[in-house]
């Protein structure tokens, strides 16, 4: 009676590292796809752009995104940032103590597409990586809007305006655009876009 040997297969899998083609400094997978549609489409590769954005609206329906919440320290004690964009706006709620004992208080700041493009315009004047100081982008987001200052202390006496201005760049650099620290703001992707922005 014949014999029937079975034989076994040895696979070798190769480790694969962190590395993959394409990648950039995004920080997930939603922020990676809106980088690639805005580098395709700056690049007017149609096609790309359309299937990438399939991507990410099925990324957006698997995953859904309604905010952003941030944990800052506030010397007036801890406050949270939470974003909430819209289809011509993105609303920005702080919570926001004044001391230890108190309750956090909600505030709400909406901000409009037509203010966040004068930013972005702003910041795409710059070079990626350059250090710029908020009085300089205060004044030149004054100048286009004909807020009416005429110096950076002007803008800073303007809370309104002024803490309008703080939380839009705090946005940007929690959406992973800029990174705003102590005053100074850097752009991080190639060209920023409202559309990214407000995807």
């Amino acid at each position: 009676m014949p014999t029937i040997q079975s034989r076994s297969a040895i696979v070798y899998v190769e480790k694969q590292g962190n590395k993959f083609e394409g990648q950039t400094k995004a920080t997930s997978m939603r922020k990676w796809l809106i980088g690639q549609i805005g580098k395709y489409s700056k690049e007017q590769d149609l096609q790309t752009e359309l299937i990438l954005r399939g991507c990410l609206n099925a990324y957006n329906k698997f995953h859904p995104e309604t905010n952003i919440n941030q944990e800052v320290n506030s010397w007036k004690g801890k406050s949270s940032l939470e974003i909430i964009k819209d289809i011509d706006k993105i609303t920005i709620i702080k919570f926001m103590k004044k001391d230890k004992l108190s309750e956090p208080q909600e505030v709400r700041t909406e901000i409009y597409k037509n203010e966040i493009q004068v930013i972005i315009n702003i910041l795409n004047n710059f070079e990626v990586g350059e250090e710029v100081k908020t009085k300089v982008i205060a004044m030149a987001y004054s100048n286009r809007l004909n807020l009416g200052h005429s110096k950076w202390k002007e803008f800073f006496a303007d809370r309104s305006q002024h803490n309008k201005l703080t939380l839009l760049l705090g946005a940007l650099s929690e959406m992973g655009f800029i990174t705003y620290i102590g005053g100074i703001t850097k752009r991080l992707n190639n060209k920023i876009s409202l559309q990214e922005v407000l995807l």
